[in-house]
Formats: structure tokens, sequence, C-alpha cells
């Protein structure tokens, strides 16, 4: 084995601090020039020097890229629905979403009451639910599971948030 030897202890540690002194600026580098980490800062990056009339094309290509919580209007498209009950889990469902939205996660609000008497305040119960594997066009039967103590007790829900990335 020619030219093969092997490092001695000092020379290793100092082999290990000039690969880390070599790597530390293309680290620094990449976080700085890596792009924006949220829905926010896309919109803000992208919008640096561009007229206010480009907003809505600015708005769509950042929520192709990140997860956005849906407008009133956009969340009204979407029906999750309620599969099964164990005693420790609710399962439910995406039963339709006519929304330009893939669907990622939502907020569900639980009441220990049945829908006829529940109320605002009966809602108690609050839990949030990922559908990450869901895409458009799938079988709505793909569920999501939600678990909880005493899920048997639950007996109404409320969709409270809808979260998704835009991919139309």
């Amino acid at each position: 084995m020619t030219g093969l030897r092997l490092l001695g202890k000092g020379e290793m540690w100092r082999f290990i601090a000039t690969l880390l002194v070599c790597l530390a600026p293309s680290i620094a580098i990449a976080d700085l020039f890596g792009g924006p980490s949220n829905y926010e800062a896309c919109v803000a990056e992208r919008m640096q020097g561009l007229e206010l009339k480009l907003f809505d094309t600015v708005r769509r290509s950042c929520e192709r890229e990140f997860e956005v919580k849906l407008v009133p209007r956009d969340k009204r498209l979407v029906d999750v629905g309620w599969t099964n009950t164990t005693e420790t889990s609710v399962e439910v469902n995406i039963q339709k979403n006519d929304s330009d939205f893939l669907v990622t996660k939502v907020v569900l609000a639980f009441s220990k009451k049945s829908c006829e008497e529940s109320e605002g305040s009966d809602y108690e119960i609050t839990r949030e639910v990922d559908f990450t594997h869901w895409m458009p066009g799938s079988d709505p039967k793909t569920d999501a599971a939600i678990k909880f103590v005493d899920a048997s007790t639950v007996r109404c829900f409320i969709t409270k948030d809808v979260y998704g990335k835009r991919y139309k």
C-alpha cells in the first residue's frame, strides 16, 4: 500500500478542523441562498421590486410550495366525513375536495353531544389530522385516524381549519 498511511491522533484532529473550516462557509452560503422557509417569507421575498398587480401570481406560486390555511371560501369546498369510531380513535376521510388545494391537514373540533344538540361551546375537544398521503382524484377512502382517550364518547365534529398546498 504505497502512499497510504494512517493519521496519528494529532493529525486526525487537524484534518477534522481543516474539514470543518472548509465546509462552514458553504453551509452558511446554502442557508443564505436556500430560499424562503415558509409561505409568508416566500411572498415577501418574491414581491420585492414587483408591482402590486402581480401579488396574486406570486401568492399562487408560494401556495404551491408551502402549506397554507385555506380561506373560508376554499374551506367550504372541502368536506371531511366521519368513517369509524373505536374506544381510542376516530377515523375521518376527505369525502369531497372541489378546491384548488391538496389537503394536507384539517383541524376538527368534537362534541360529546349529537350534532343536533351541539352548540359552539360544546365542541371542546380539538384535534389536528394529517392527510399528507391524500391526492386529488384518489380514492376518498384514504382515512386518517385521530387517537385520543374515550374517543367513543364523541358524537359530532365540525371542521375548524383546513390546510393545503395549491395544485392548480
